[in-house]
C-alpha cells in the first residue's frame, strides 16, 4: 500500500484533488455568506457541506482511473499526428436540387481518387483519448466501413448512453483507416464537444466552428451569421472527400422534453442539414440522443445506428485484457451483471485488479449493490463507492480529511 500512495504522488490526481479543494473552499465562503443573509434554515449549510465531501471521492476516483487509461492508451498505436500541408480551396458553386448529378460527382470522386494516397491534412488531436482494444463491435465496425465506402450515405449518426464505447468505437475504427491511409479521405478532421483533462467542461459550437473554418481554409471565419458560417463550413467540407467525426454532439443538443434532441445551434443546424443532403465524404456524429434536424434524410442520406451494450462473451473478454482471472462462465455472469455496460465493465476490472489481483470471485461486494439504471451511471457508482471502501484501510484517503480542516 506504501508502494501504490508513493505512485499516486506522481500522477494528476493530486491536481484534481486540489482543484477540487480549492473549489469546495470558494463554494462554502459564497455559502456562509449567502446562506444567513436568506434566512435559510441552518441546514442547508450542513447539505452543502455534505455534497461536497460526498463528491470529493468520485472525483478523485475519475482523475485516477483517467491517469491509468492515458498510461495503457500510449502503450497501444497512437492516431496519426496533424499532417502538413494546405487543402486546395472547393469549388464556391453548390448544386440545390441536383441530388443525381451530386452522387455522380461523389461516385467520380471515390472512383479516380489515389488509393494508398495519404489524406492532405489530418487533425484528430482534439477526439478523446480511448481505450484501444474493442470487444464485440464487429458488426458497428462493418457498419462505419458500408457507410464509408457507400456513395449514398452522408451522415452516420452513433447514439448510445454514457460508457457504452460510442468514442471507443469511432476511435478504434479511425485506426483502422489510418492504417489504410484512411481509405481514399483527402481531408480528416476530428471535434469532440467535451474538454480534455482535469477542467472538463464542453466546448461551444461558436468555439468549433471557427477553428473549423480556419482549418478548412475560409479567408474570415468571423464573416457572417451562425447560419451563414454553418452553410459555408458546409460547403468547404462537402465538396471533397473529406471524412469529419464530432464526438459528444449531446451538449448541444435540447434536453429530454418537446424539443429533445434538436440542436440549439443554428450554425450546428445549417452544418448538418446541408451534410445530409449533399456530402461527397462521410460526417460521423456520437451522441447519446438522436438528431431530429436530420430526420427528413434517415434512411437515405442519414444512418442512424443504435450501439448495443456487450454481449456476456464480449463483456468476458474486456474483463481478461483488463486483467481480472476467473472461469469463463464467472467472467460473463459479472457481464451479465453490470448488463455489459462498458465504463461498468472498465472500472469494475481495472478495480479488482488493482484491490484483488483480478479475482472475479470477489466481485460481490460490488455486484451485491448494482442498480439497473444504467442511464444515470449507476453501475460506474456502485464501482467507485467499492474503492471507496478500499481506500478506507490505507493511507489514500488522508487528503479527503484536508476538507474538514
Amino acid at each position: 500500500m506504501k508502494g501504490f500512495f508513493q505512485e499516486l504522488q506522481t500522477k494528476r490526481i493530486y491536481r484534481v484533488a486540489g482543484g477540487y479543494i480549492v473549489s469546495a473552499w470558494v463554494i462554502l465562503q459564497v455559502a456562509a455568506i449567502v446562506i444567513p443573509s436568506l434566512e435559510f434554515p441552518s441546514w442547508v449549510m450542513k447539505i452543502v457541506l455534505d455534497v461536497l465531501l460526498l463528491g470529493f471521492v468520485p472525483a478523485l476516483l475519475l482523475g485516477w482511473h483517467l491517469d491509468l487509461r492515458r498510461a495503457r492508451a500510449e502503450n497501444s498505436s497512437a492516431l496519426n499526428k496533424d499532417a502538413a500541408g494546405s487543402p486546395q480551396r472547393p469549388s464556391e458553386h453548390t448544386l440545390p436540387g441536383e441530388e443525381r448529378a451530386g452522387l455522380d460527382v461523389k461516385h467520380h470522386a471515390m472512383q479516380t481518387a489515389p488509393r494508398a494516397k495519404t489524406p492532405e491534412k489530418i487533425s484528430v488531436s482534439r477526439l478523446p483519448i480511448t481505450g484501444s482494444d474493442v470487444f464485440g463491435r464487429e458488426e458497428d465496425i462493418a457498419f462505419l466501413n458500408d457507410a464509408w465506402a457507400n456513395q449514398h450515405i452522408n451522415v452516420v449518426t452513433i447514439v448510445a448512453w454514457a460508457g457504452v464505447g460510442k468514442s471507443t468505437l469511432v476511435n478504434h475504427w479511425l485506426r483502422r483507416m489510418a492504417a489504410e491511409h484512411y481509405r481514399s479521405a483527402e481531408l480528416v478532421f476530428g471535434w469532440s464537444f467535451y474538454r480534455r483533462g482535469t477542467s472538463g467542461g464542453t466546448s461551444s459550437a461558436d468555439e468549433f466552428l471557427d477553428a473549423a473554418l480556419a482549418w478548412f481554409g475560409d479567408p474570415d471565419p468571423r464573416v457572417g451569421t451562425a447560419w451563414e458560417k454553418g452553410e459555408r463550413l458546409a460547403k468547404l467540407i462537402a465538396h471533397r472527400r473529406t471524412l469529419l467525426v464530432l464526438d459528444g454532439l449531446e451538449p448541444l443538443q435540447n434536453p429530454p422534453g418537446p424539443q429533445e434532441g434538436r440542436l440549439r445551434e443554428p450554425s450546428l443546424q445549417a452544418l448538418l442539414r446541408e451534410l445530409a443532403a449533399f456530402n461527397m465524404g462521410l460526417c460521423i456524429i456520437t451522441t447519446r440522443m438522436p438528431v431530429p434536424d436530420i430526420a427528413d434524410h434517415e434512411r437515405t442520406s442519414a444512418l442512424r445506428r443504435e450501439l448495443e451494450q456487450l454481449s456476456s462473451a464480449a463483456g468476458a473478454k474486456l474483463l481478461r485484457a483488463l486483467g481480472v482471472k476467473g472461469h469463463e462462465a464467472e467472467l460473463r455472469s459479472a457481464s451479465d451483471e453490470f448488463s455489459g455496460h462498458s465504463l461498468a465493465l472498465t472500472l469494475l476490472g481495472s478495480y479488482l485488479t488493482d484491490a484483488y489481483n483480478g479475482d472475479i470471485r470477489c466481485r460481490k461486494e460490488v455486484s451485491a449493490r448494482l442498480a439497473h439504471d444504467v442511464r444515470q451511471g449507476v453501475h460506474a457508482r456502485k464501482v467507485m463507492e467499492s474503492y471507496q471502501t478500499w481506500f478506507r484501510e490505507g493511507p489514500e484517503l488522508s487528503v479527503l480529511r484536508m476538507l474538514d480542516s
